[in-house]
């Protein structure tokens, strides 16, 4: 929505400002800055609180674009990640087990029975308490991996 996109940029303009209002900002190389960094840590140069040492907007405009390229169990991942019921530590379970679509239905190939393919993933745990997904995740992801095709 871009009426949460205006308010959230607001919000960061205003804390931005706030942080660094009264400091001067100077651009430098990541190698440069890293040097400063380390100096400072080890005492060599004092640090100067009023100054903040960041990138040329240029190179940090190239390094914010996204350009890297997924791979297929990256995008899988993060499909996974939008359904009712998921979660990040559902889809890294999964993931473990099913790095790709072509895995996970090759698994479903493998069950004899409908039900089986139904319940193929209802035993699977993901997260620090190792929950199991549960009939109704393995019935939707059956539904939307294999039932429709």
């Amino acid at each position: 929505d871009i009426r949460e996109s205006i308010a959230y940029l607001t919000i960061m303009t205003r804390c931005l400002h706030q942080q660094y209002s009264m400091s001067t900002i100077q651009s430098h190389p990541i190698e440069t800055i890293l040097l400063f960094n380390k100096q400072r840590k080890e005492g060599t140069i004092a640090a100067d609180k009023d100054i903040v040492y960041g990138l040329p907007f240029d190179i940090f405009n190239e390094s914010s674009v996204k350009t890297k390229v997924s791979s297929v169990s990256e995008m899988f991942g993060r499909s996974l990640i939008q359904i009712p019921k998921s979660s990040v530590e559902r889809a890294f379970a999964l993931l473990e087990v099913y790095p790709t679509v072509a895995h996970l239905r090759e698994g479903y190939r493998n069950c004899l029975t409908e039900k089986e393919r139904e319940n193929m993933l209802s035993s699977l745990r993901a997260g620090d308490c190792k929950r199991r997904f549960g009939p109704a995740l393995s019935r939707m992801l059956y539904e939307l991996y294999w039932k429709g095709n």
